[in-house]
């Protein structure tokens, strides 16, 4: 003989459903529900790992109006000593989109476990406004590389020594565009 289920008896079944399976966030220790723990991860901890692909970041595209110019970001971060900041590399890029450039701001990967606001760097590269090297390359050859094909200056306090007998005959190293940060961001060659 069949069992009928009511549609009462169905509807308190669905009612009572299997509670969410939680789980502790590694890092911060919170208890997260297991479908949501991406999510935590990207908003709270800035991990990449998680962050959905995006297409081009839209920096790549140099407004035809504004002179691109390279930033080695790196060095910029780390221009007022240890450890490095974020707030460093967005003061260099409101000062030189300010000035009318295009700024392309190139990081080392290595970067992010050594700033000081990790999440920042991590909203600054999926928004666009900063390029991550590769994990397996030098930033400063993503760096000189960008600058050659974009015909684009650098700025840097590095003067690249060991990469000028490679790069020389394709990159004037004399170009370099050095800078200071103090109560203002100040350029010169």
């Amino acid at each position: 003989m069949p069992i009928r289920k009511t549609l009462t008896q169905l509807l308190s079944a669905m009612k009572r459903q299997i509670p969410s399976v939680n789980v502790k966030c590694r890092i911060c220790g919170k208890s997260v529900p297991k479908k949501q723990v991406e999510n935590h991860m990207v908003r709270f901890h800035g991990n990449v790992a998680y962050a959905p692909k995006t297409g081009h970041p839209p920096n790549r595209r140099v407004n035809k109006d504004r002179t691109p110019v390279i930033v080695d970001g790196t060095n910029v971060a780390y221009h007022t000593g240890k450890p490095p900041k974020v707030s460093n590399i967005k003061r260099v890029r409101a000062a030189l989109v300010k000035a009318g450039m295009a700024p392309i701001i190139y990081v080392s990967n290595a970067l992010r476990y050594a700033i000081d606001d990790p999440p920042e760097l991590i909203r600054l590269i999926n928004i666009g406004w900063v390029m991550e090297a590769d994990p397996d390359r030098d930033d400063d050859l993503a760096i000189i590389e960008e600058a050659i094909a974009k015909r684009a200056r650098i700025v840097t306090n590095d003067k690249y020594l060991q990469h000028r007998s490679v790069y020389g005959p394709r990159y004037d190293f004399n170009n370099l565009i050095r800078f200071s940060i103090g109560e203002r961001v100040l350029f010169y060659r």
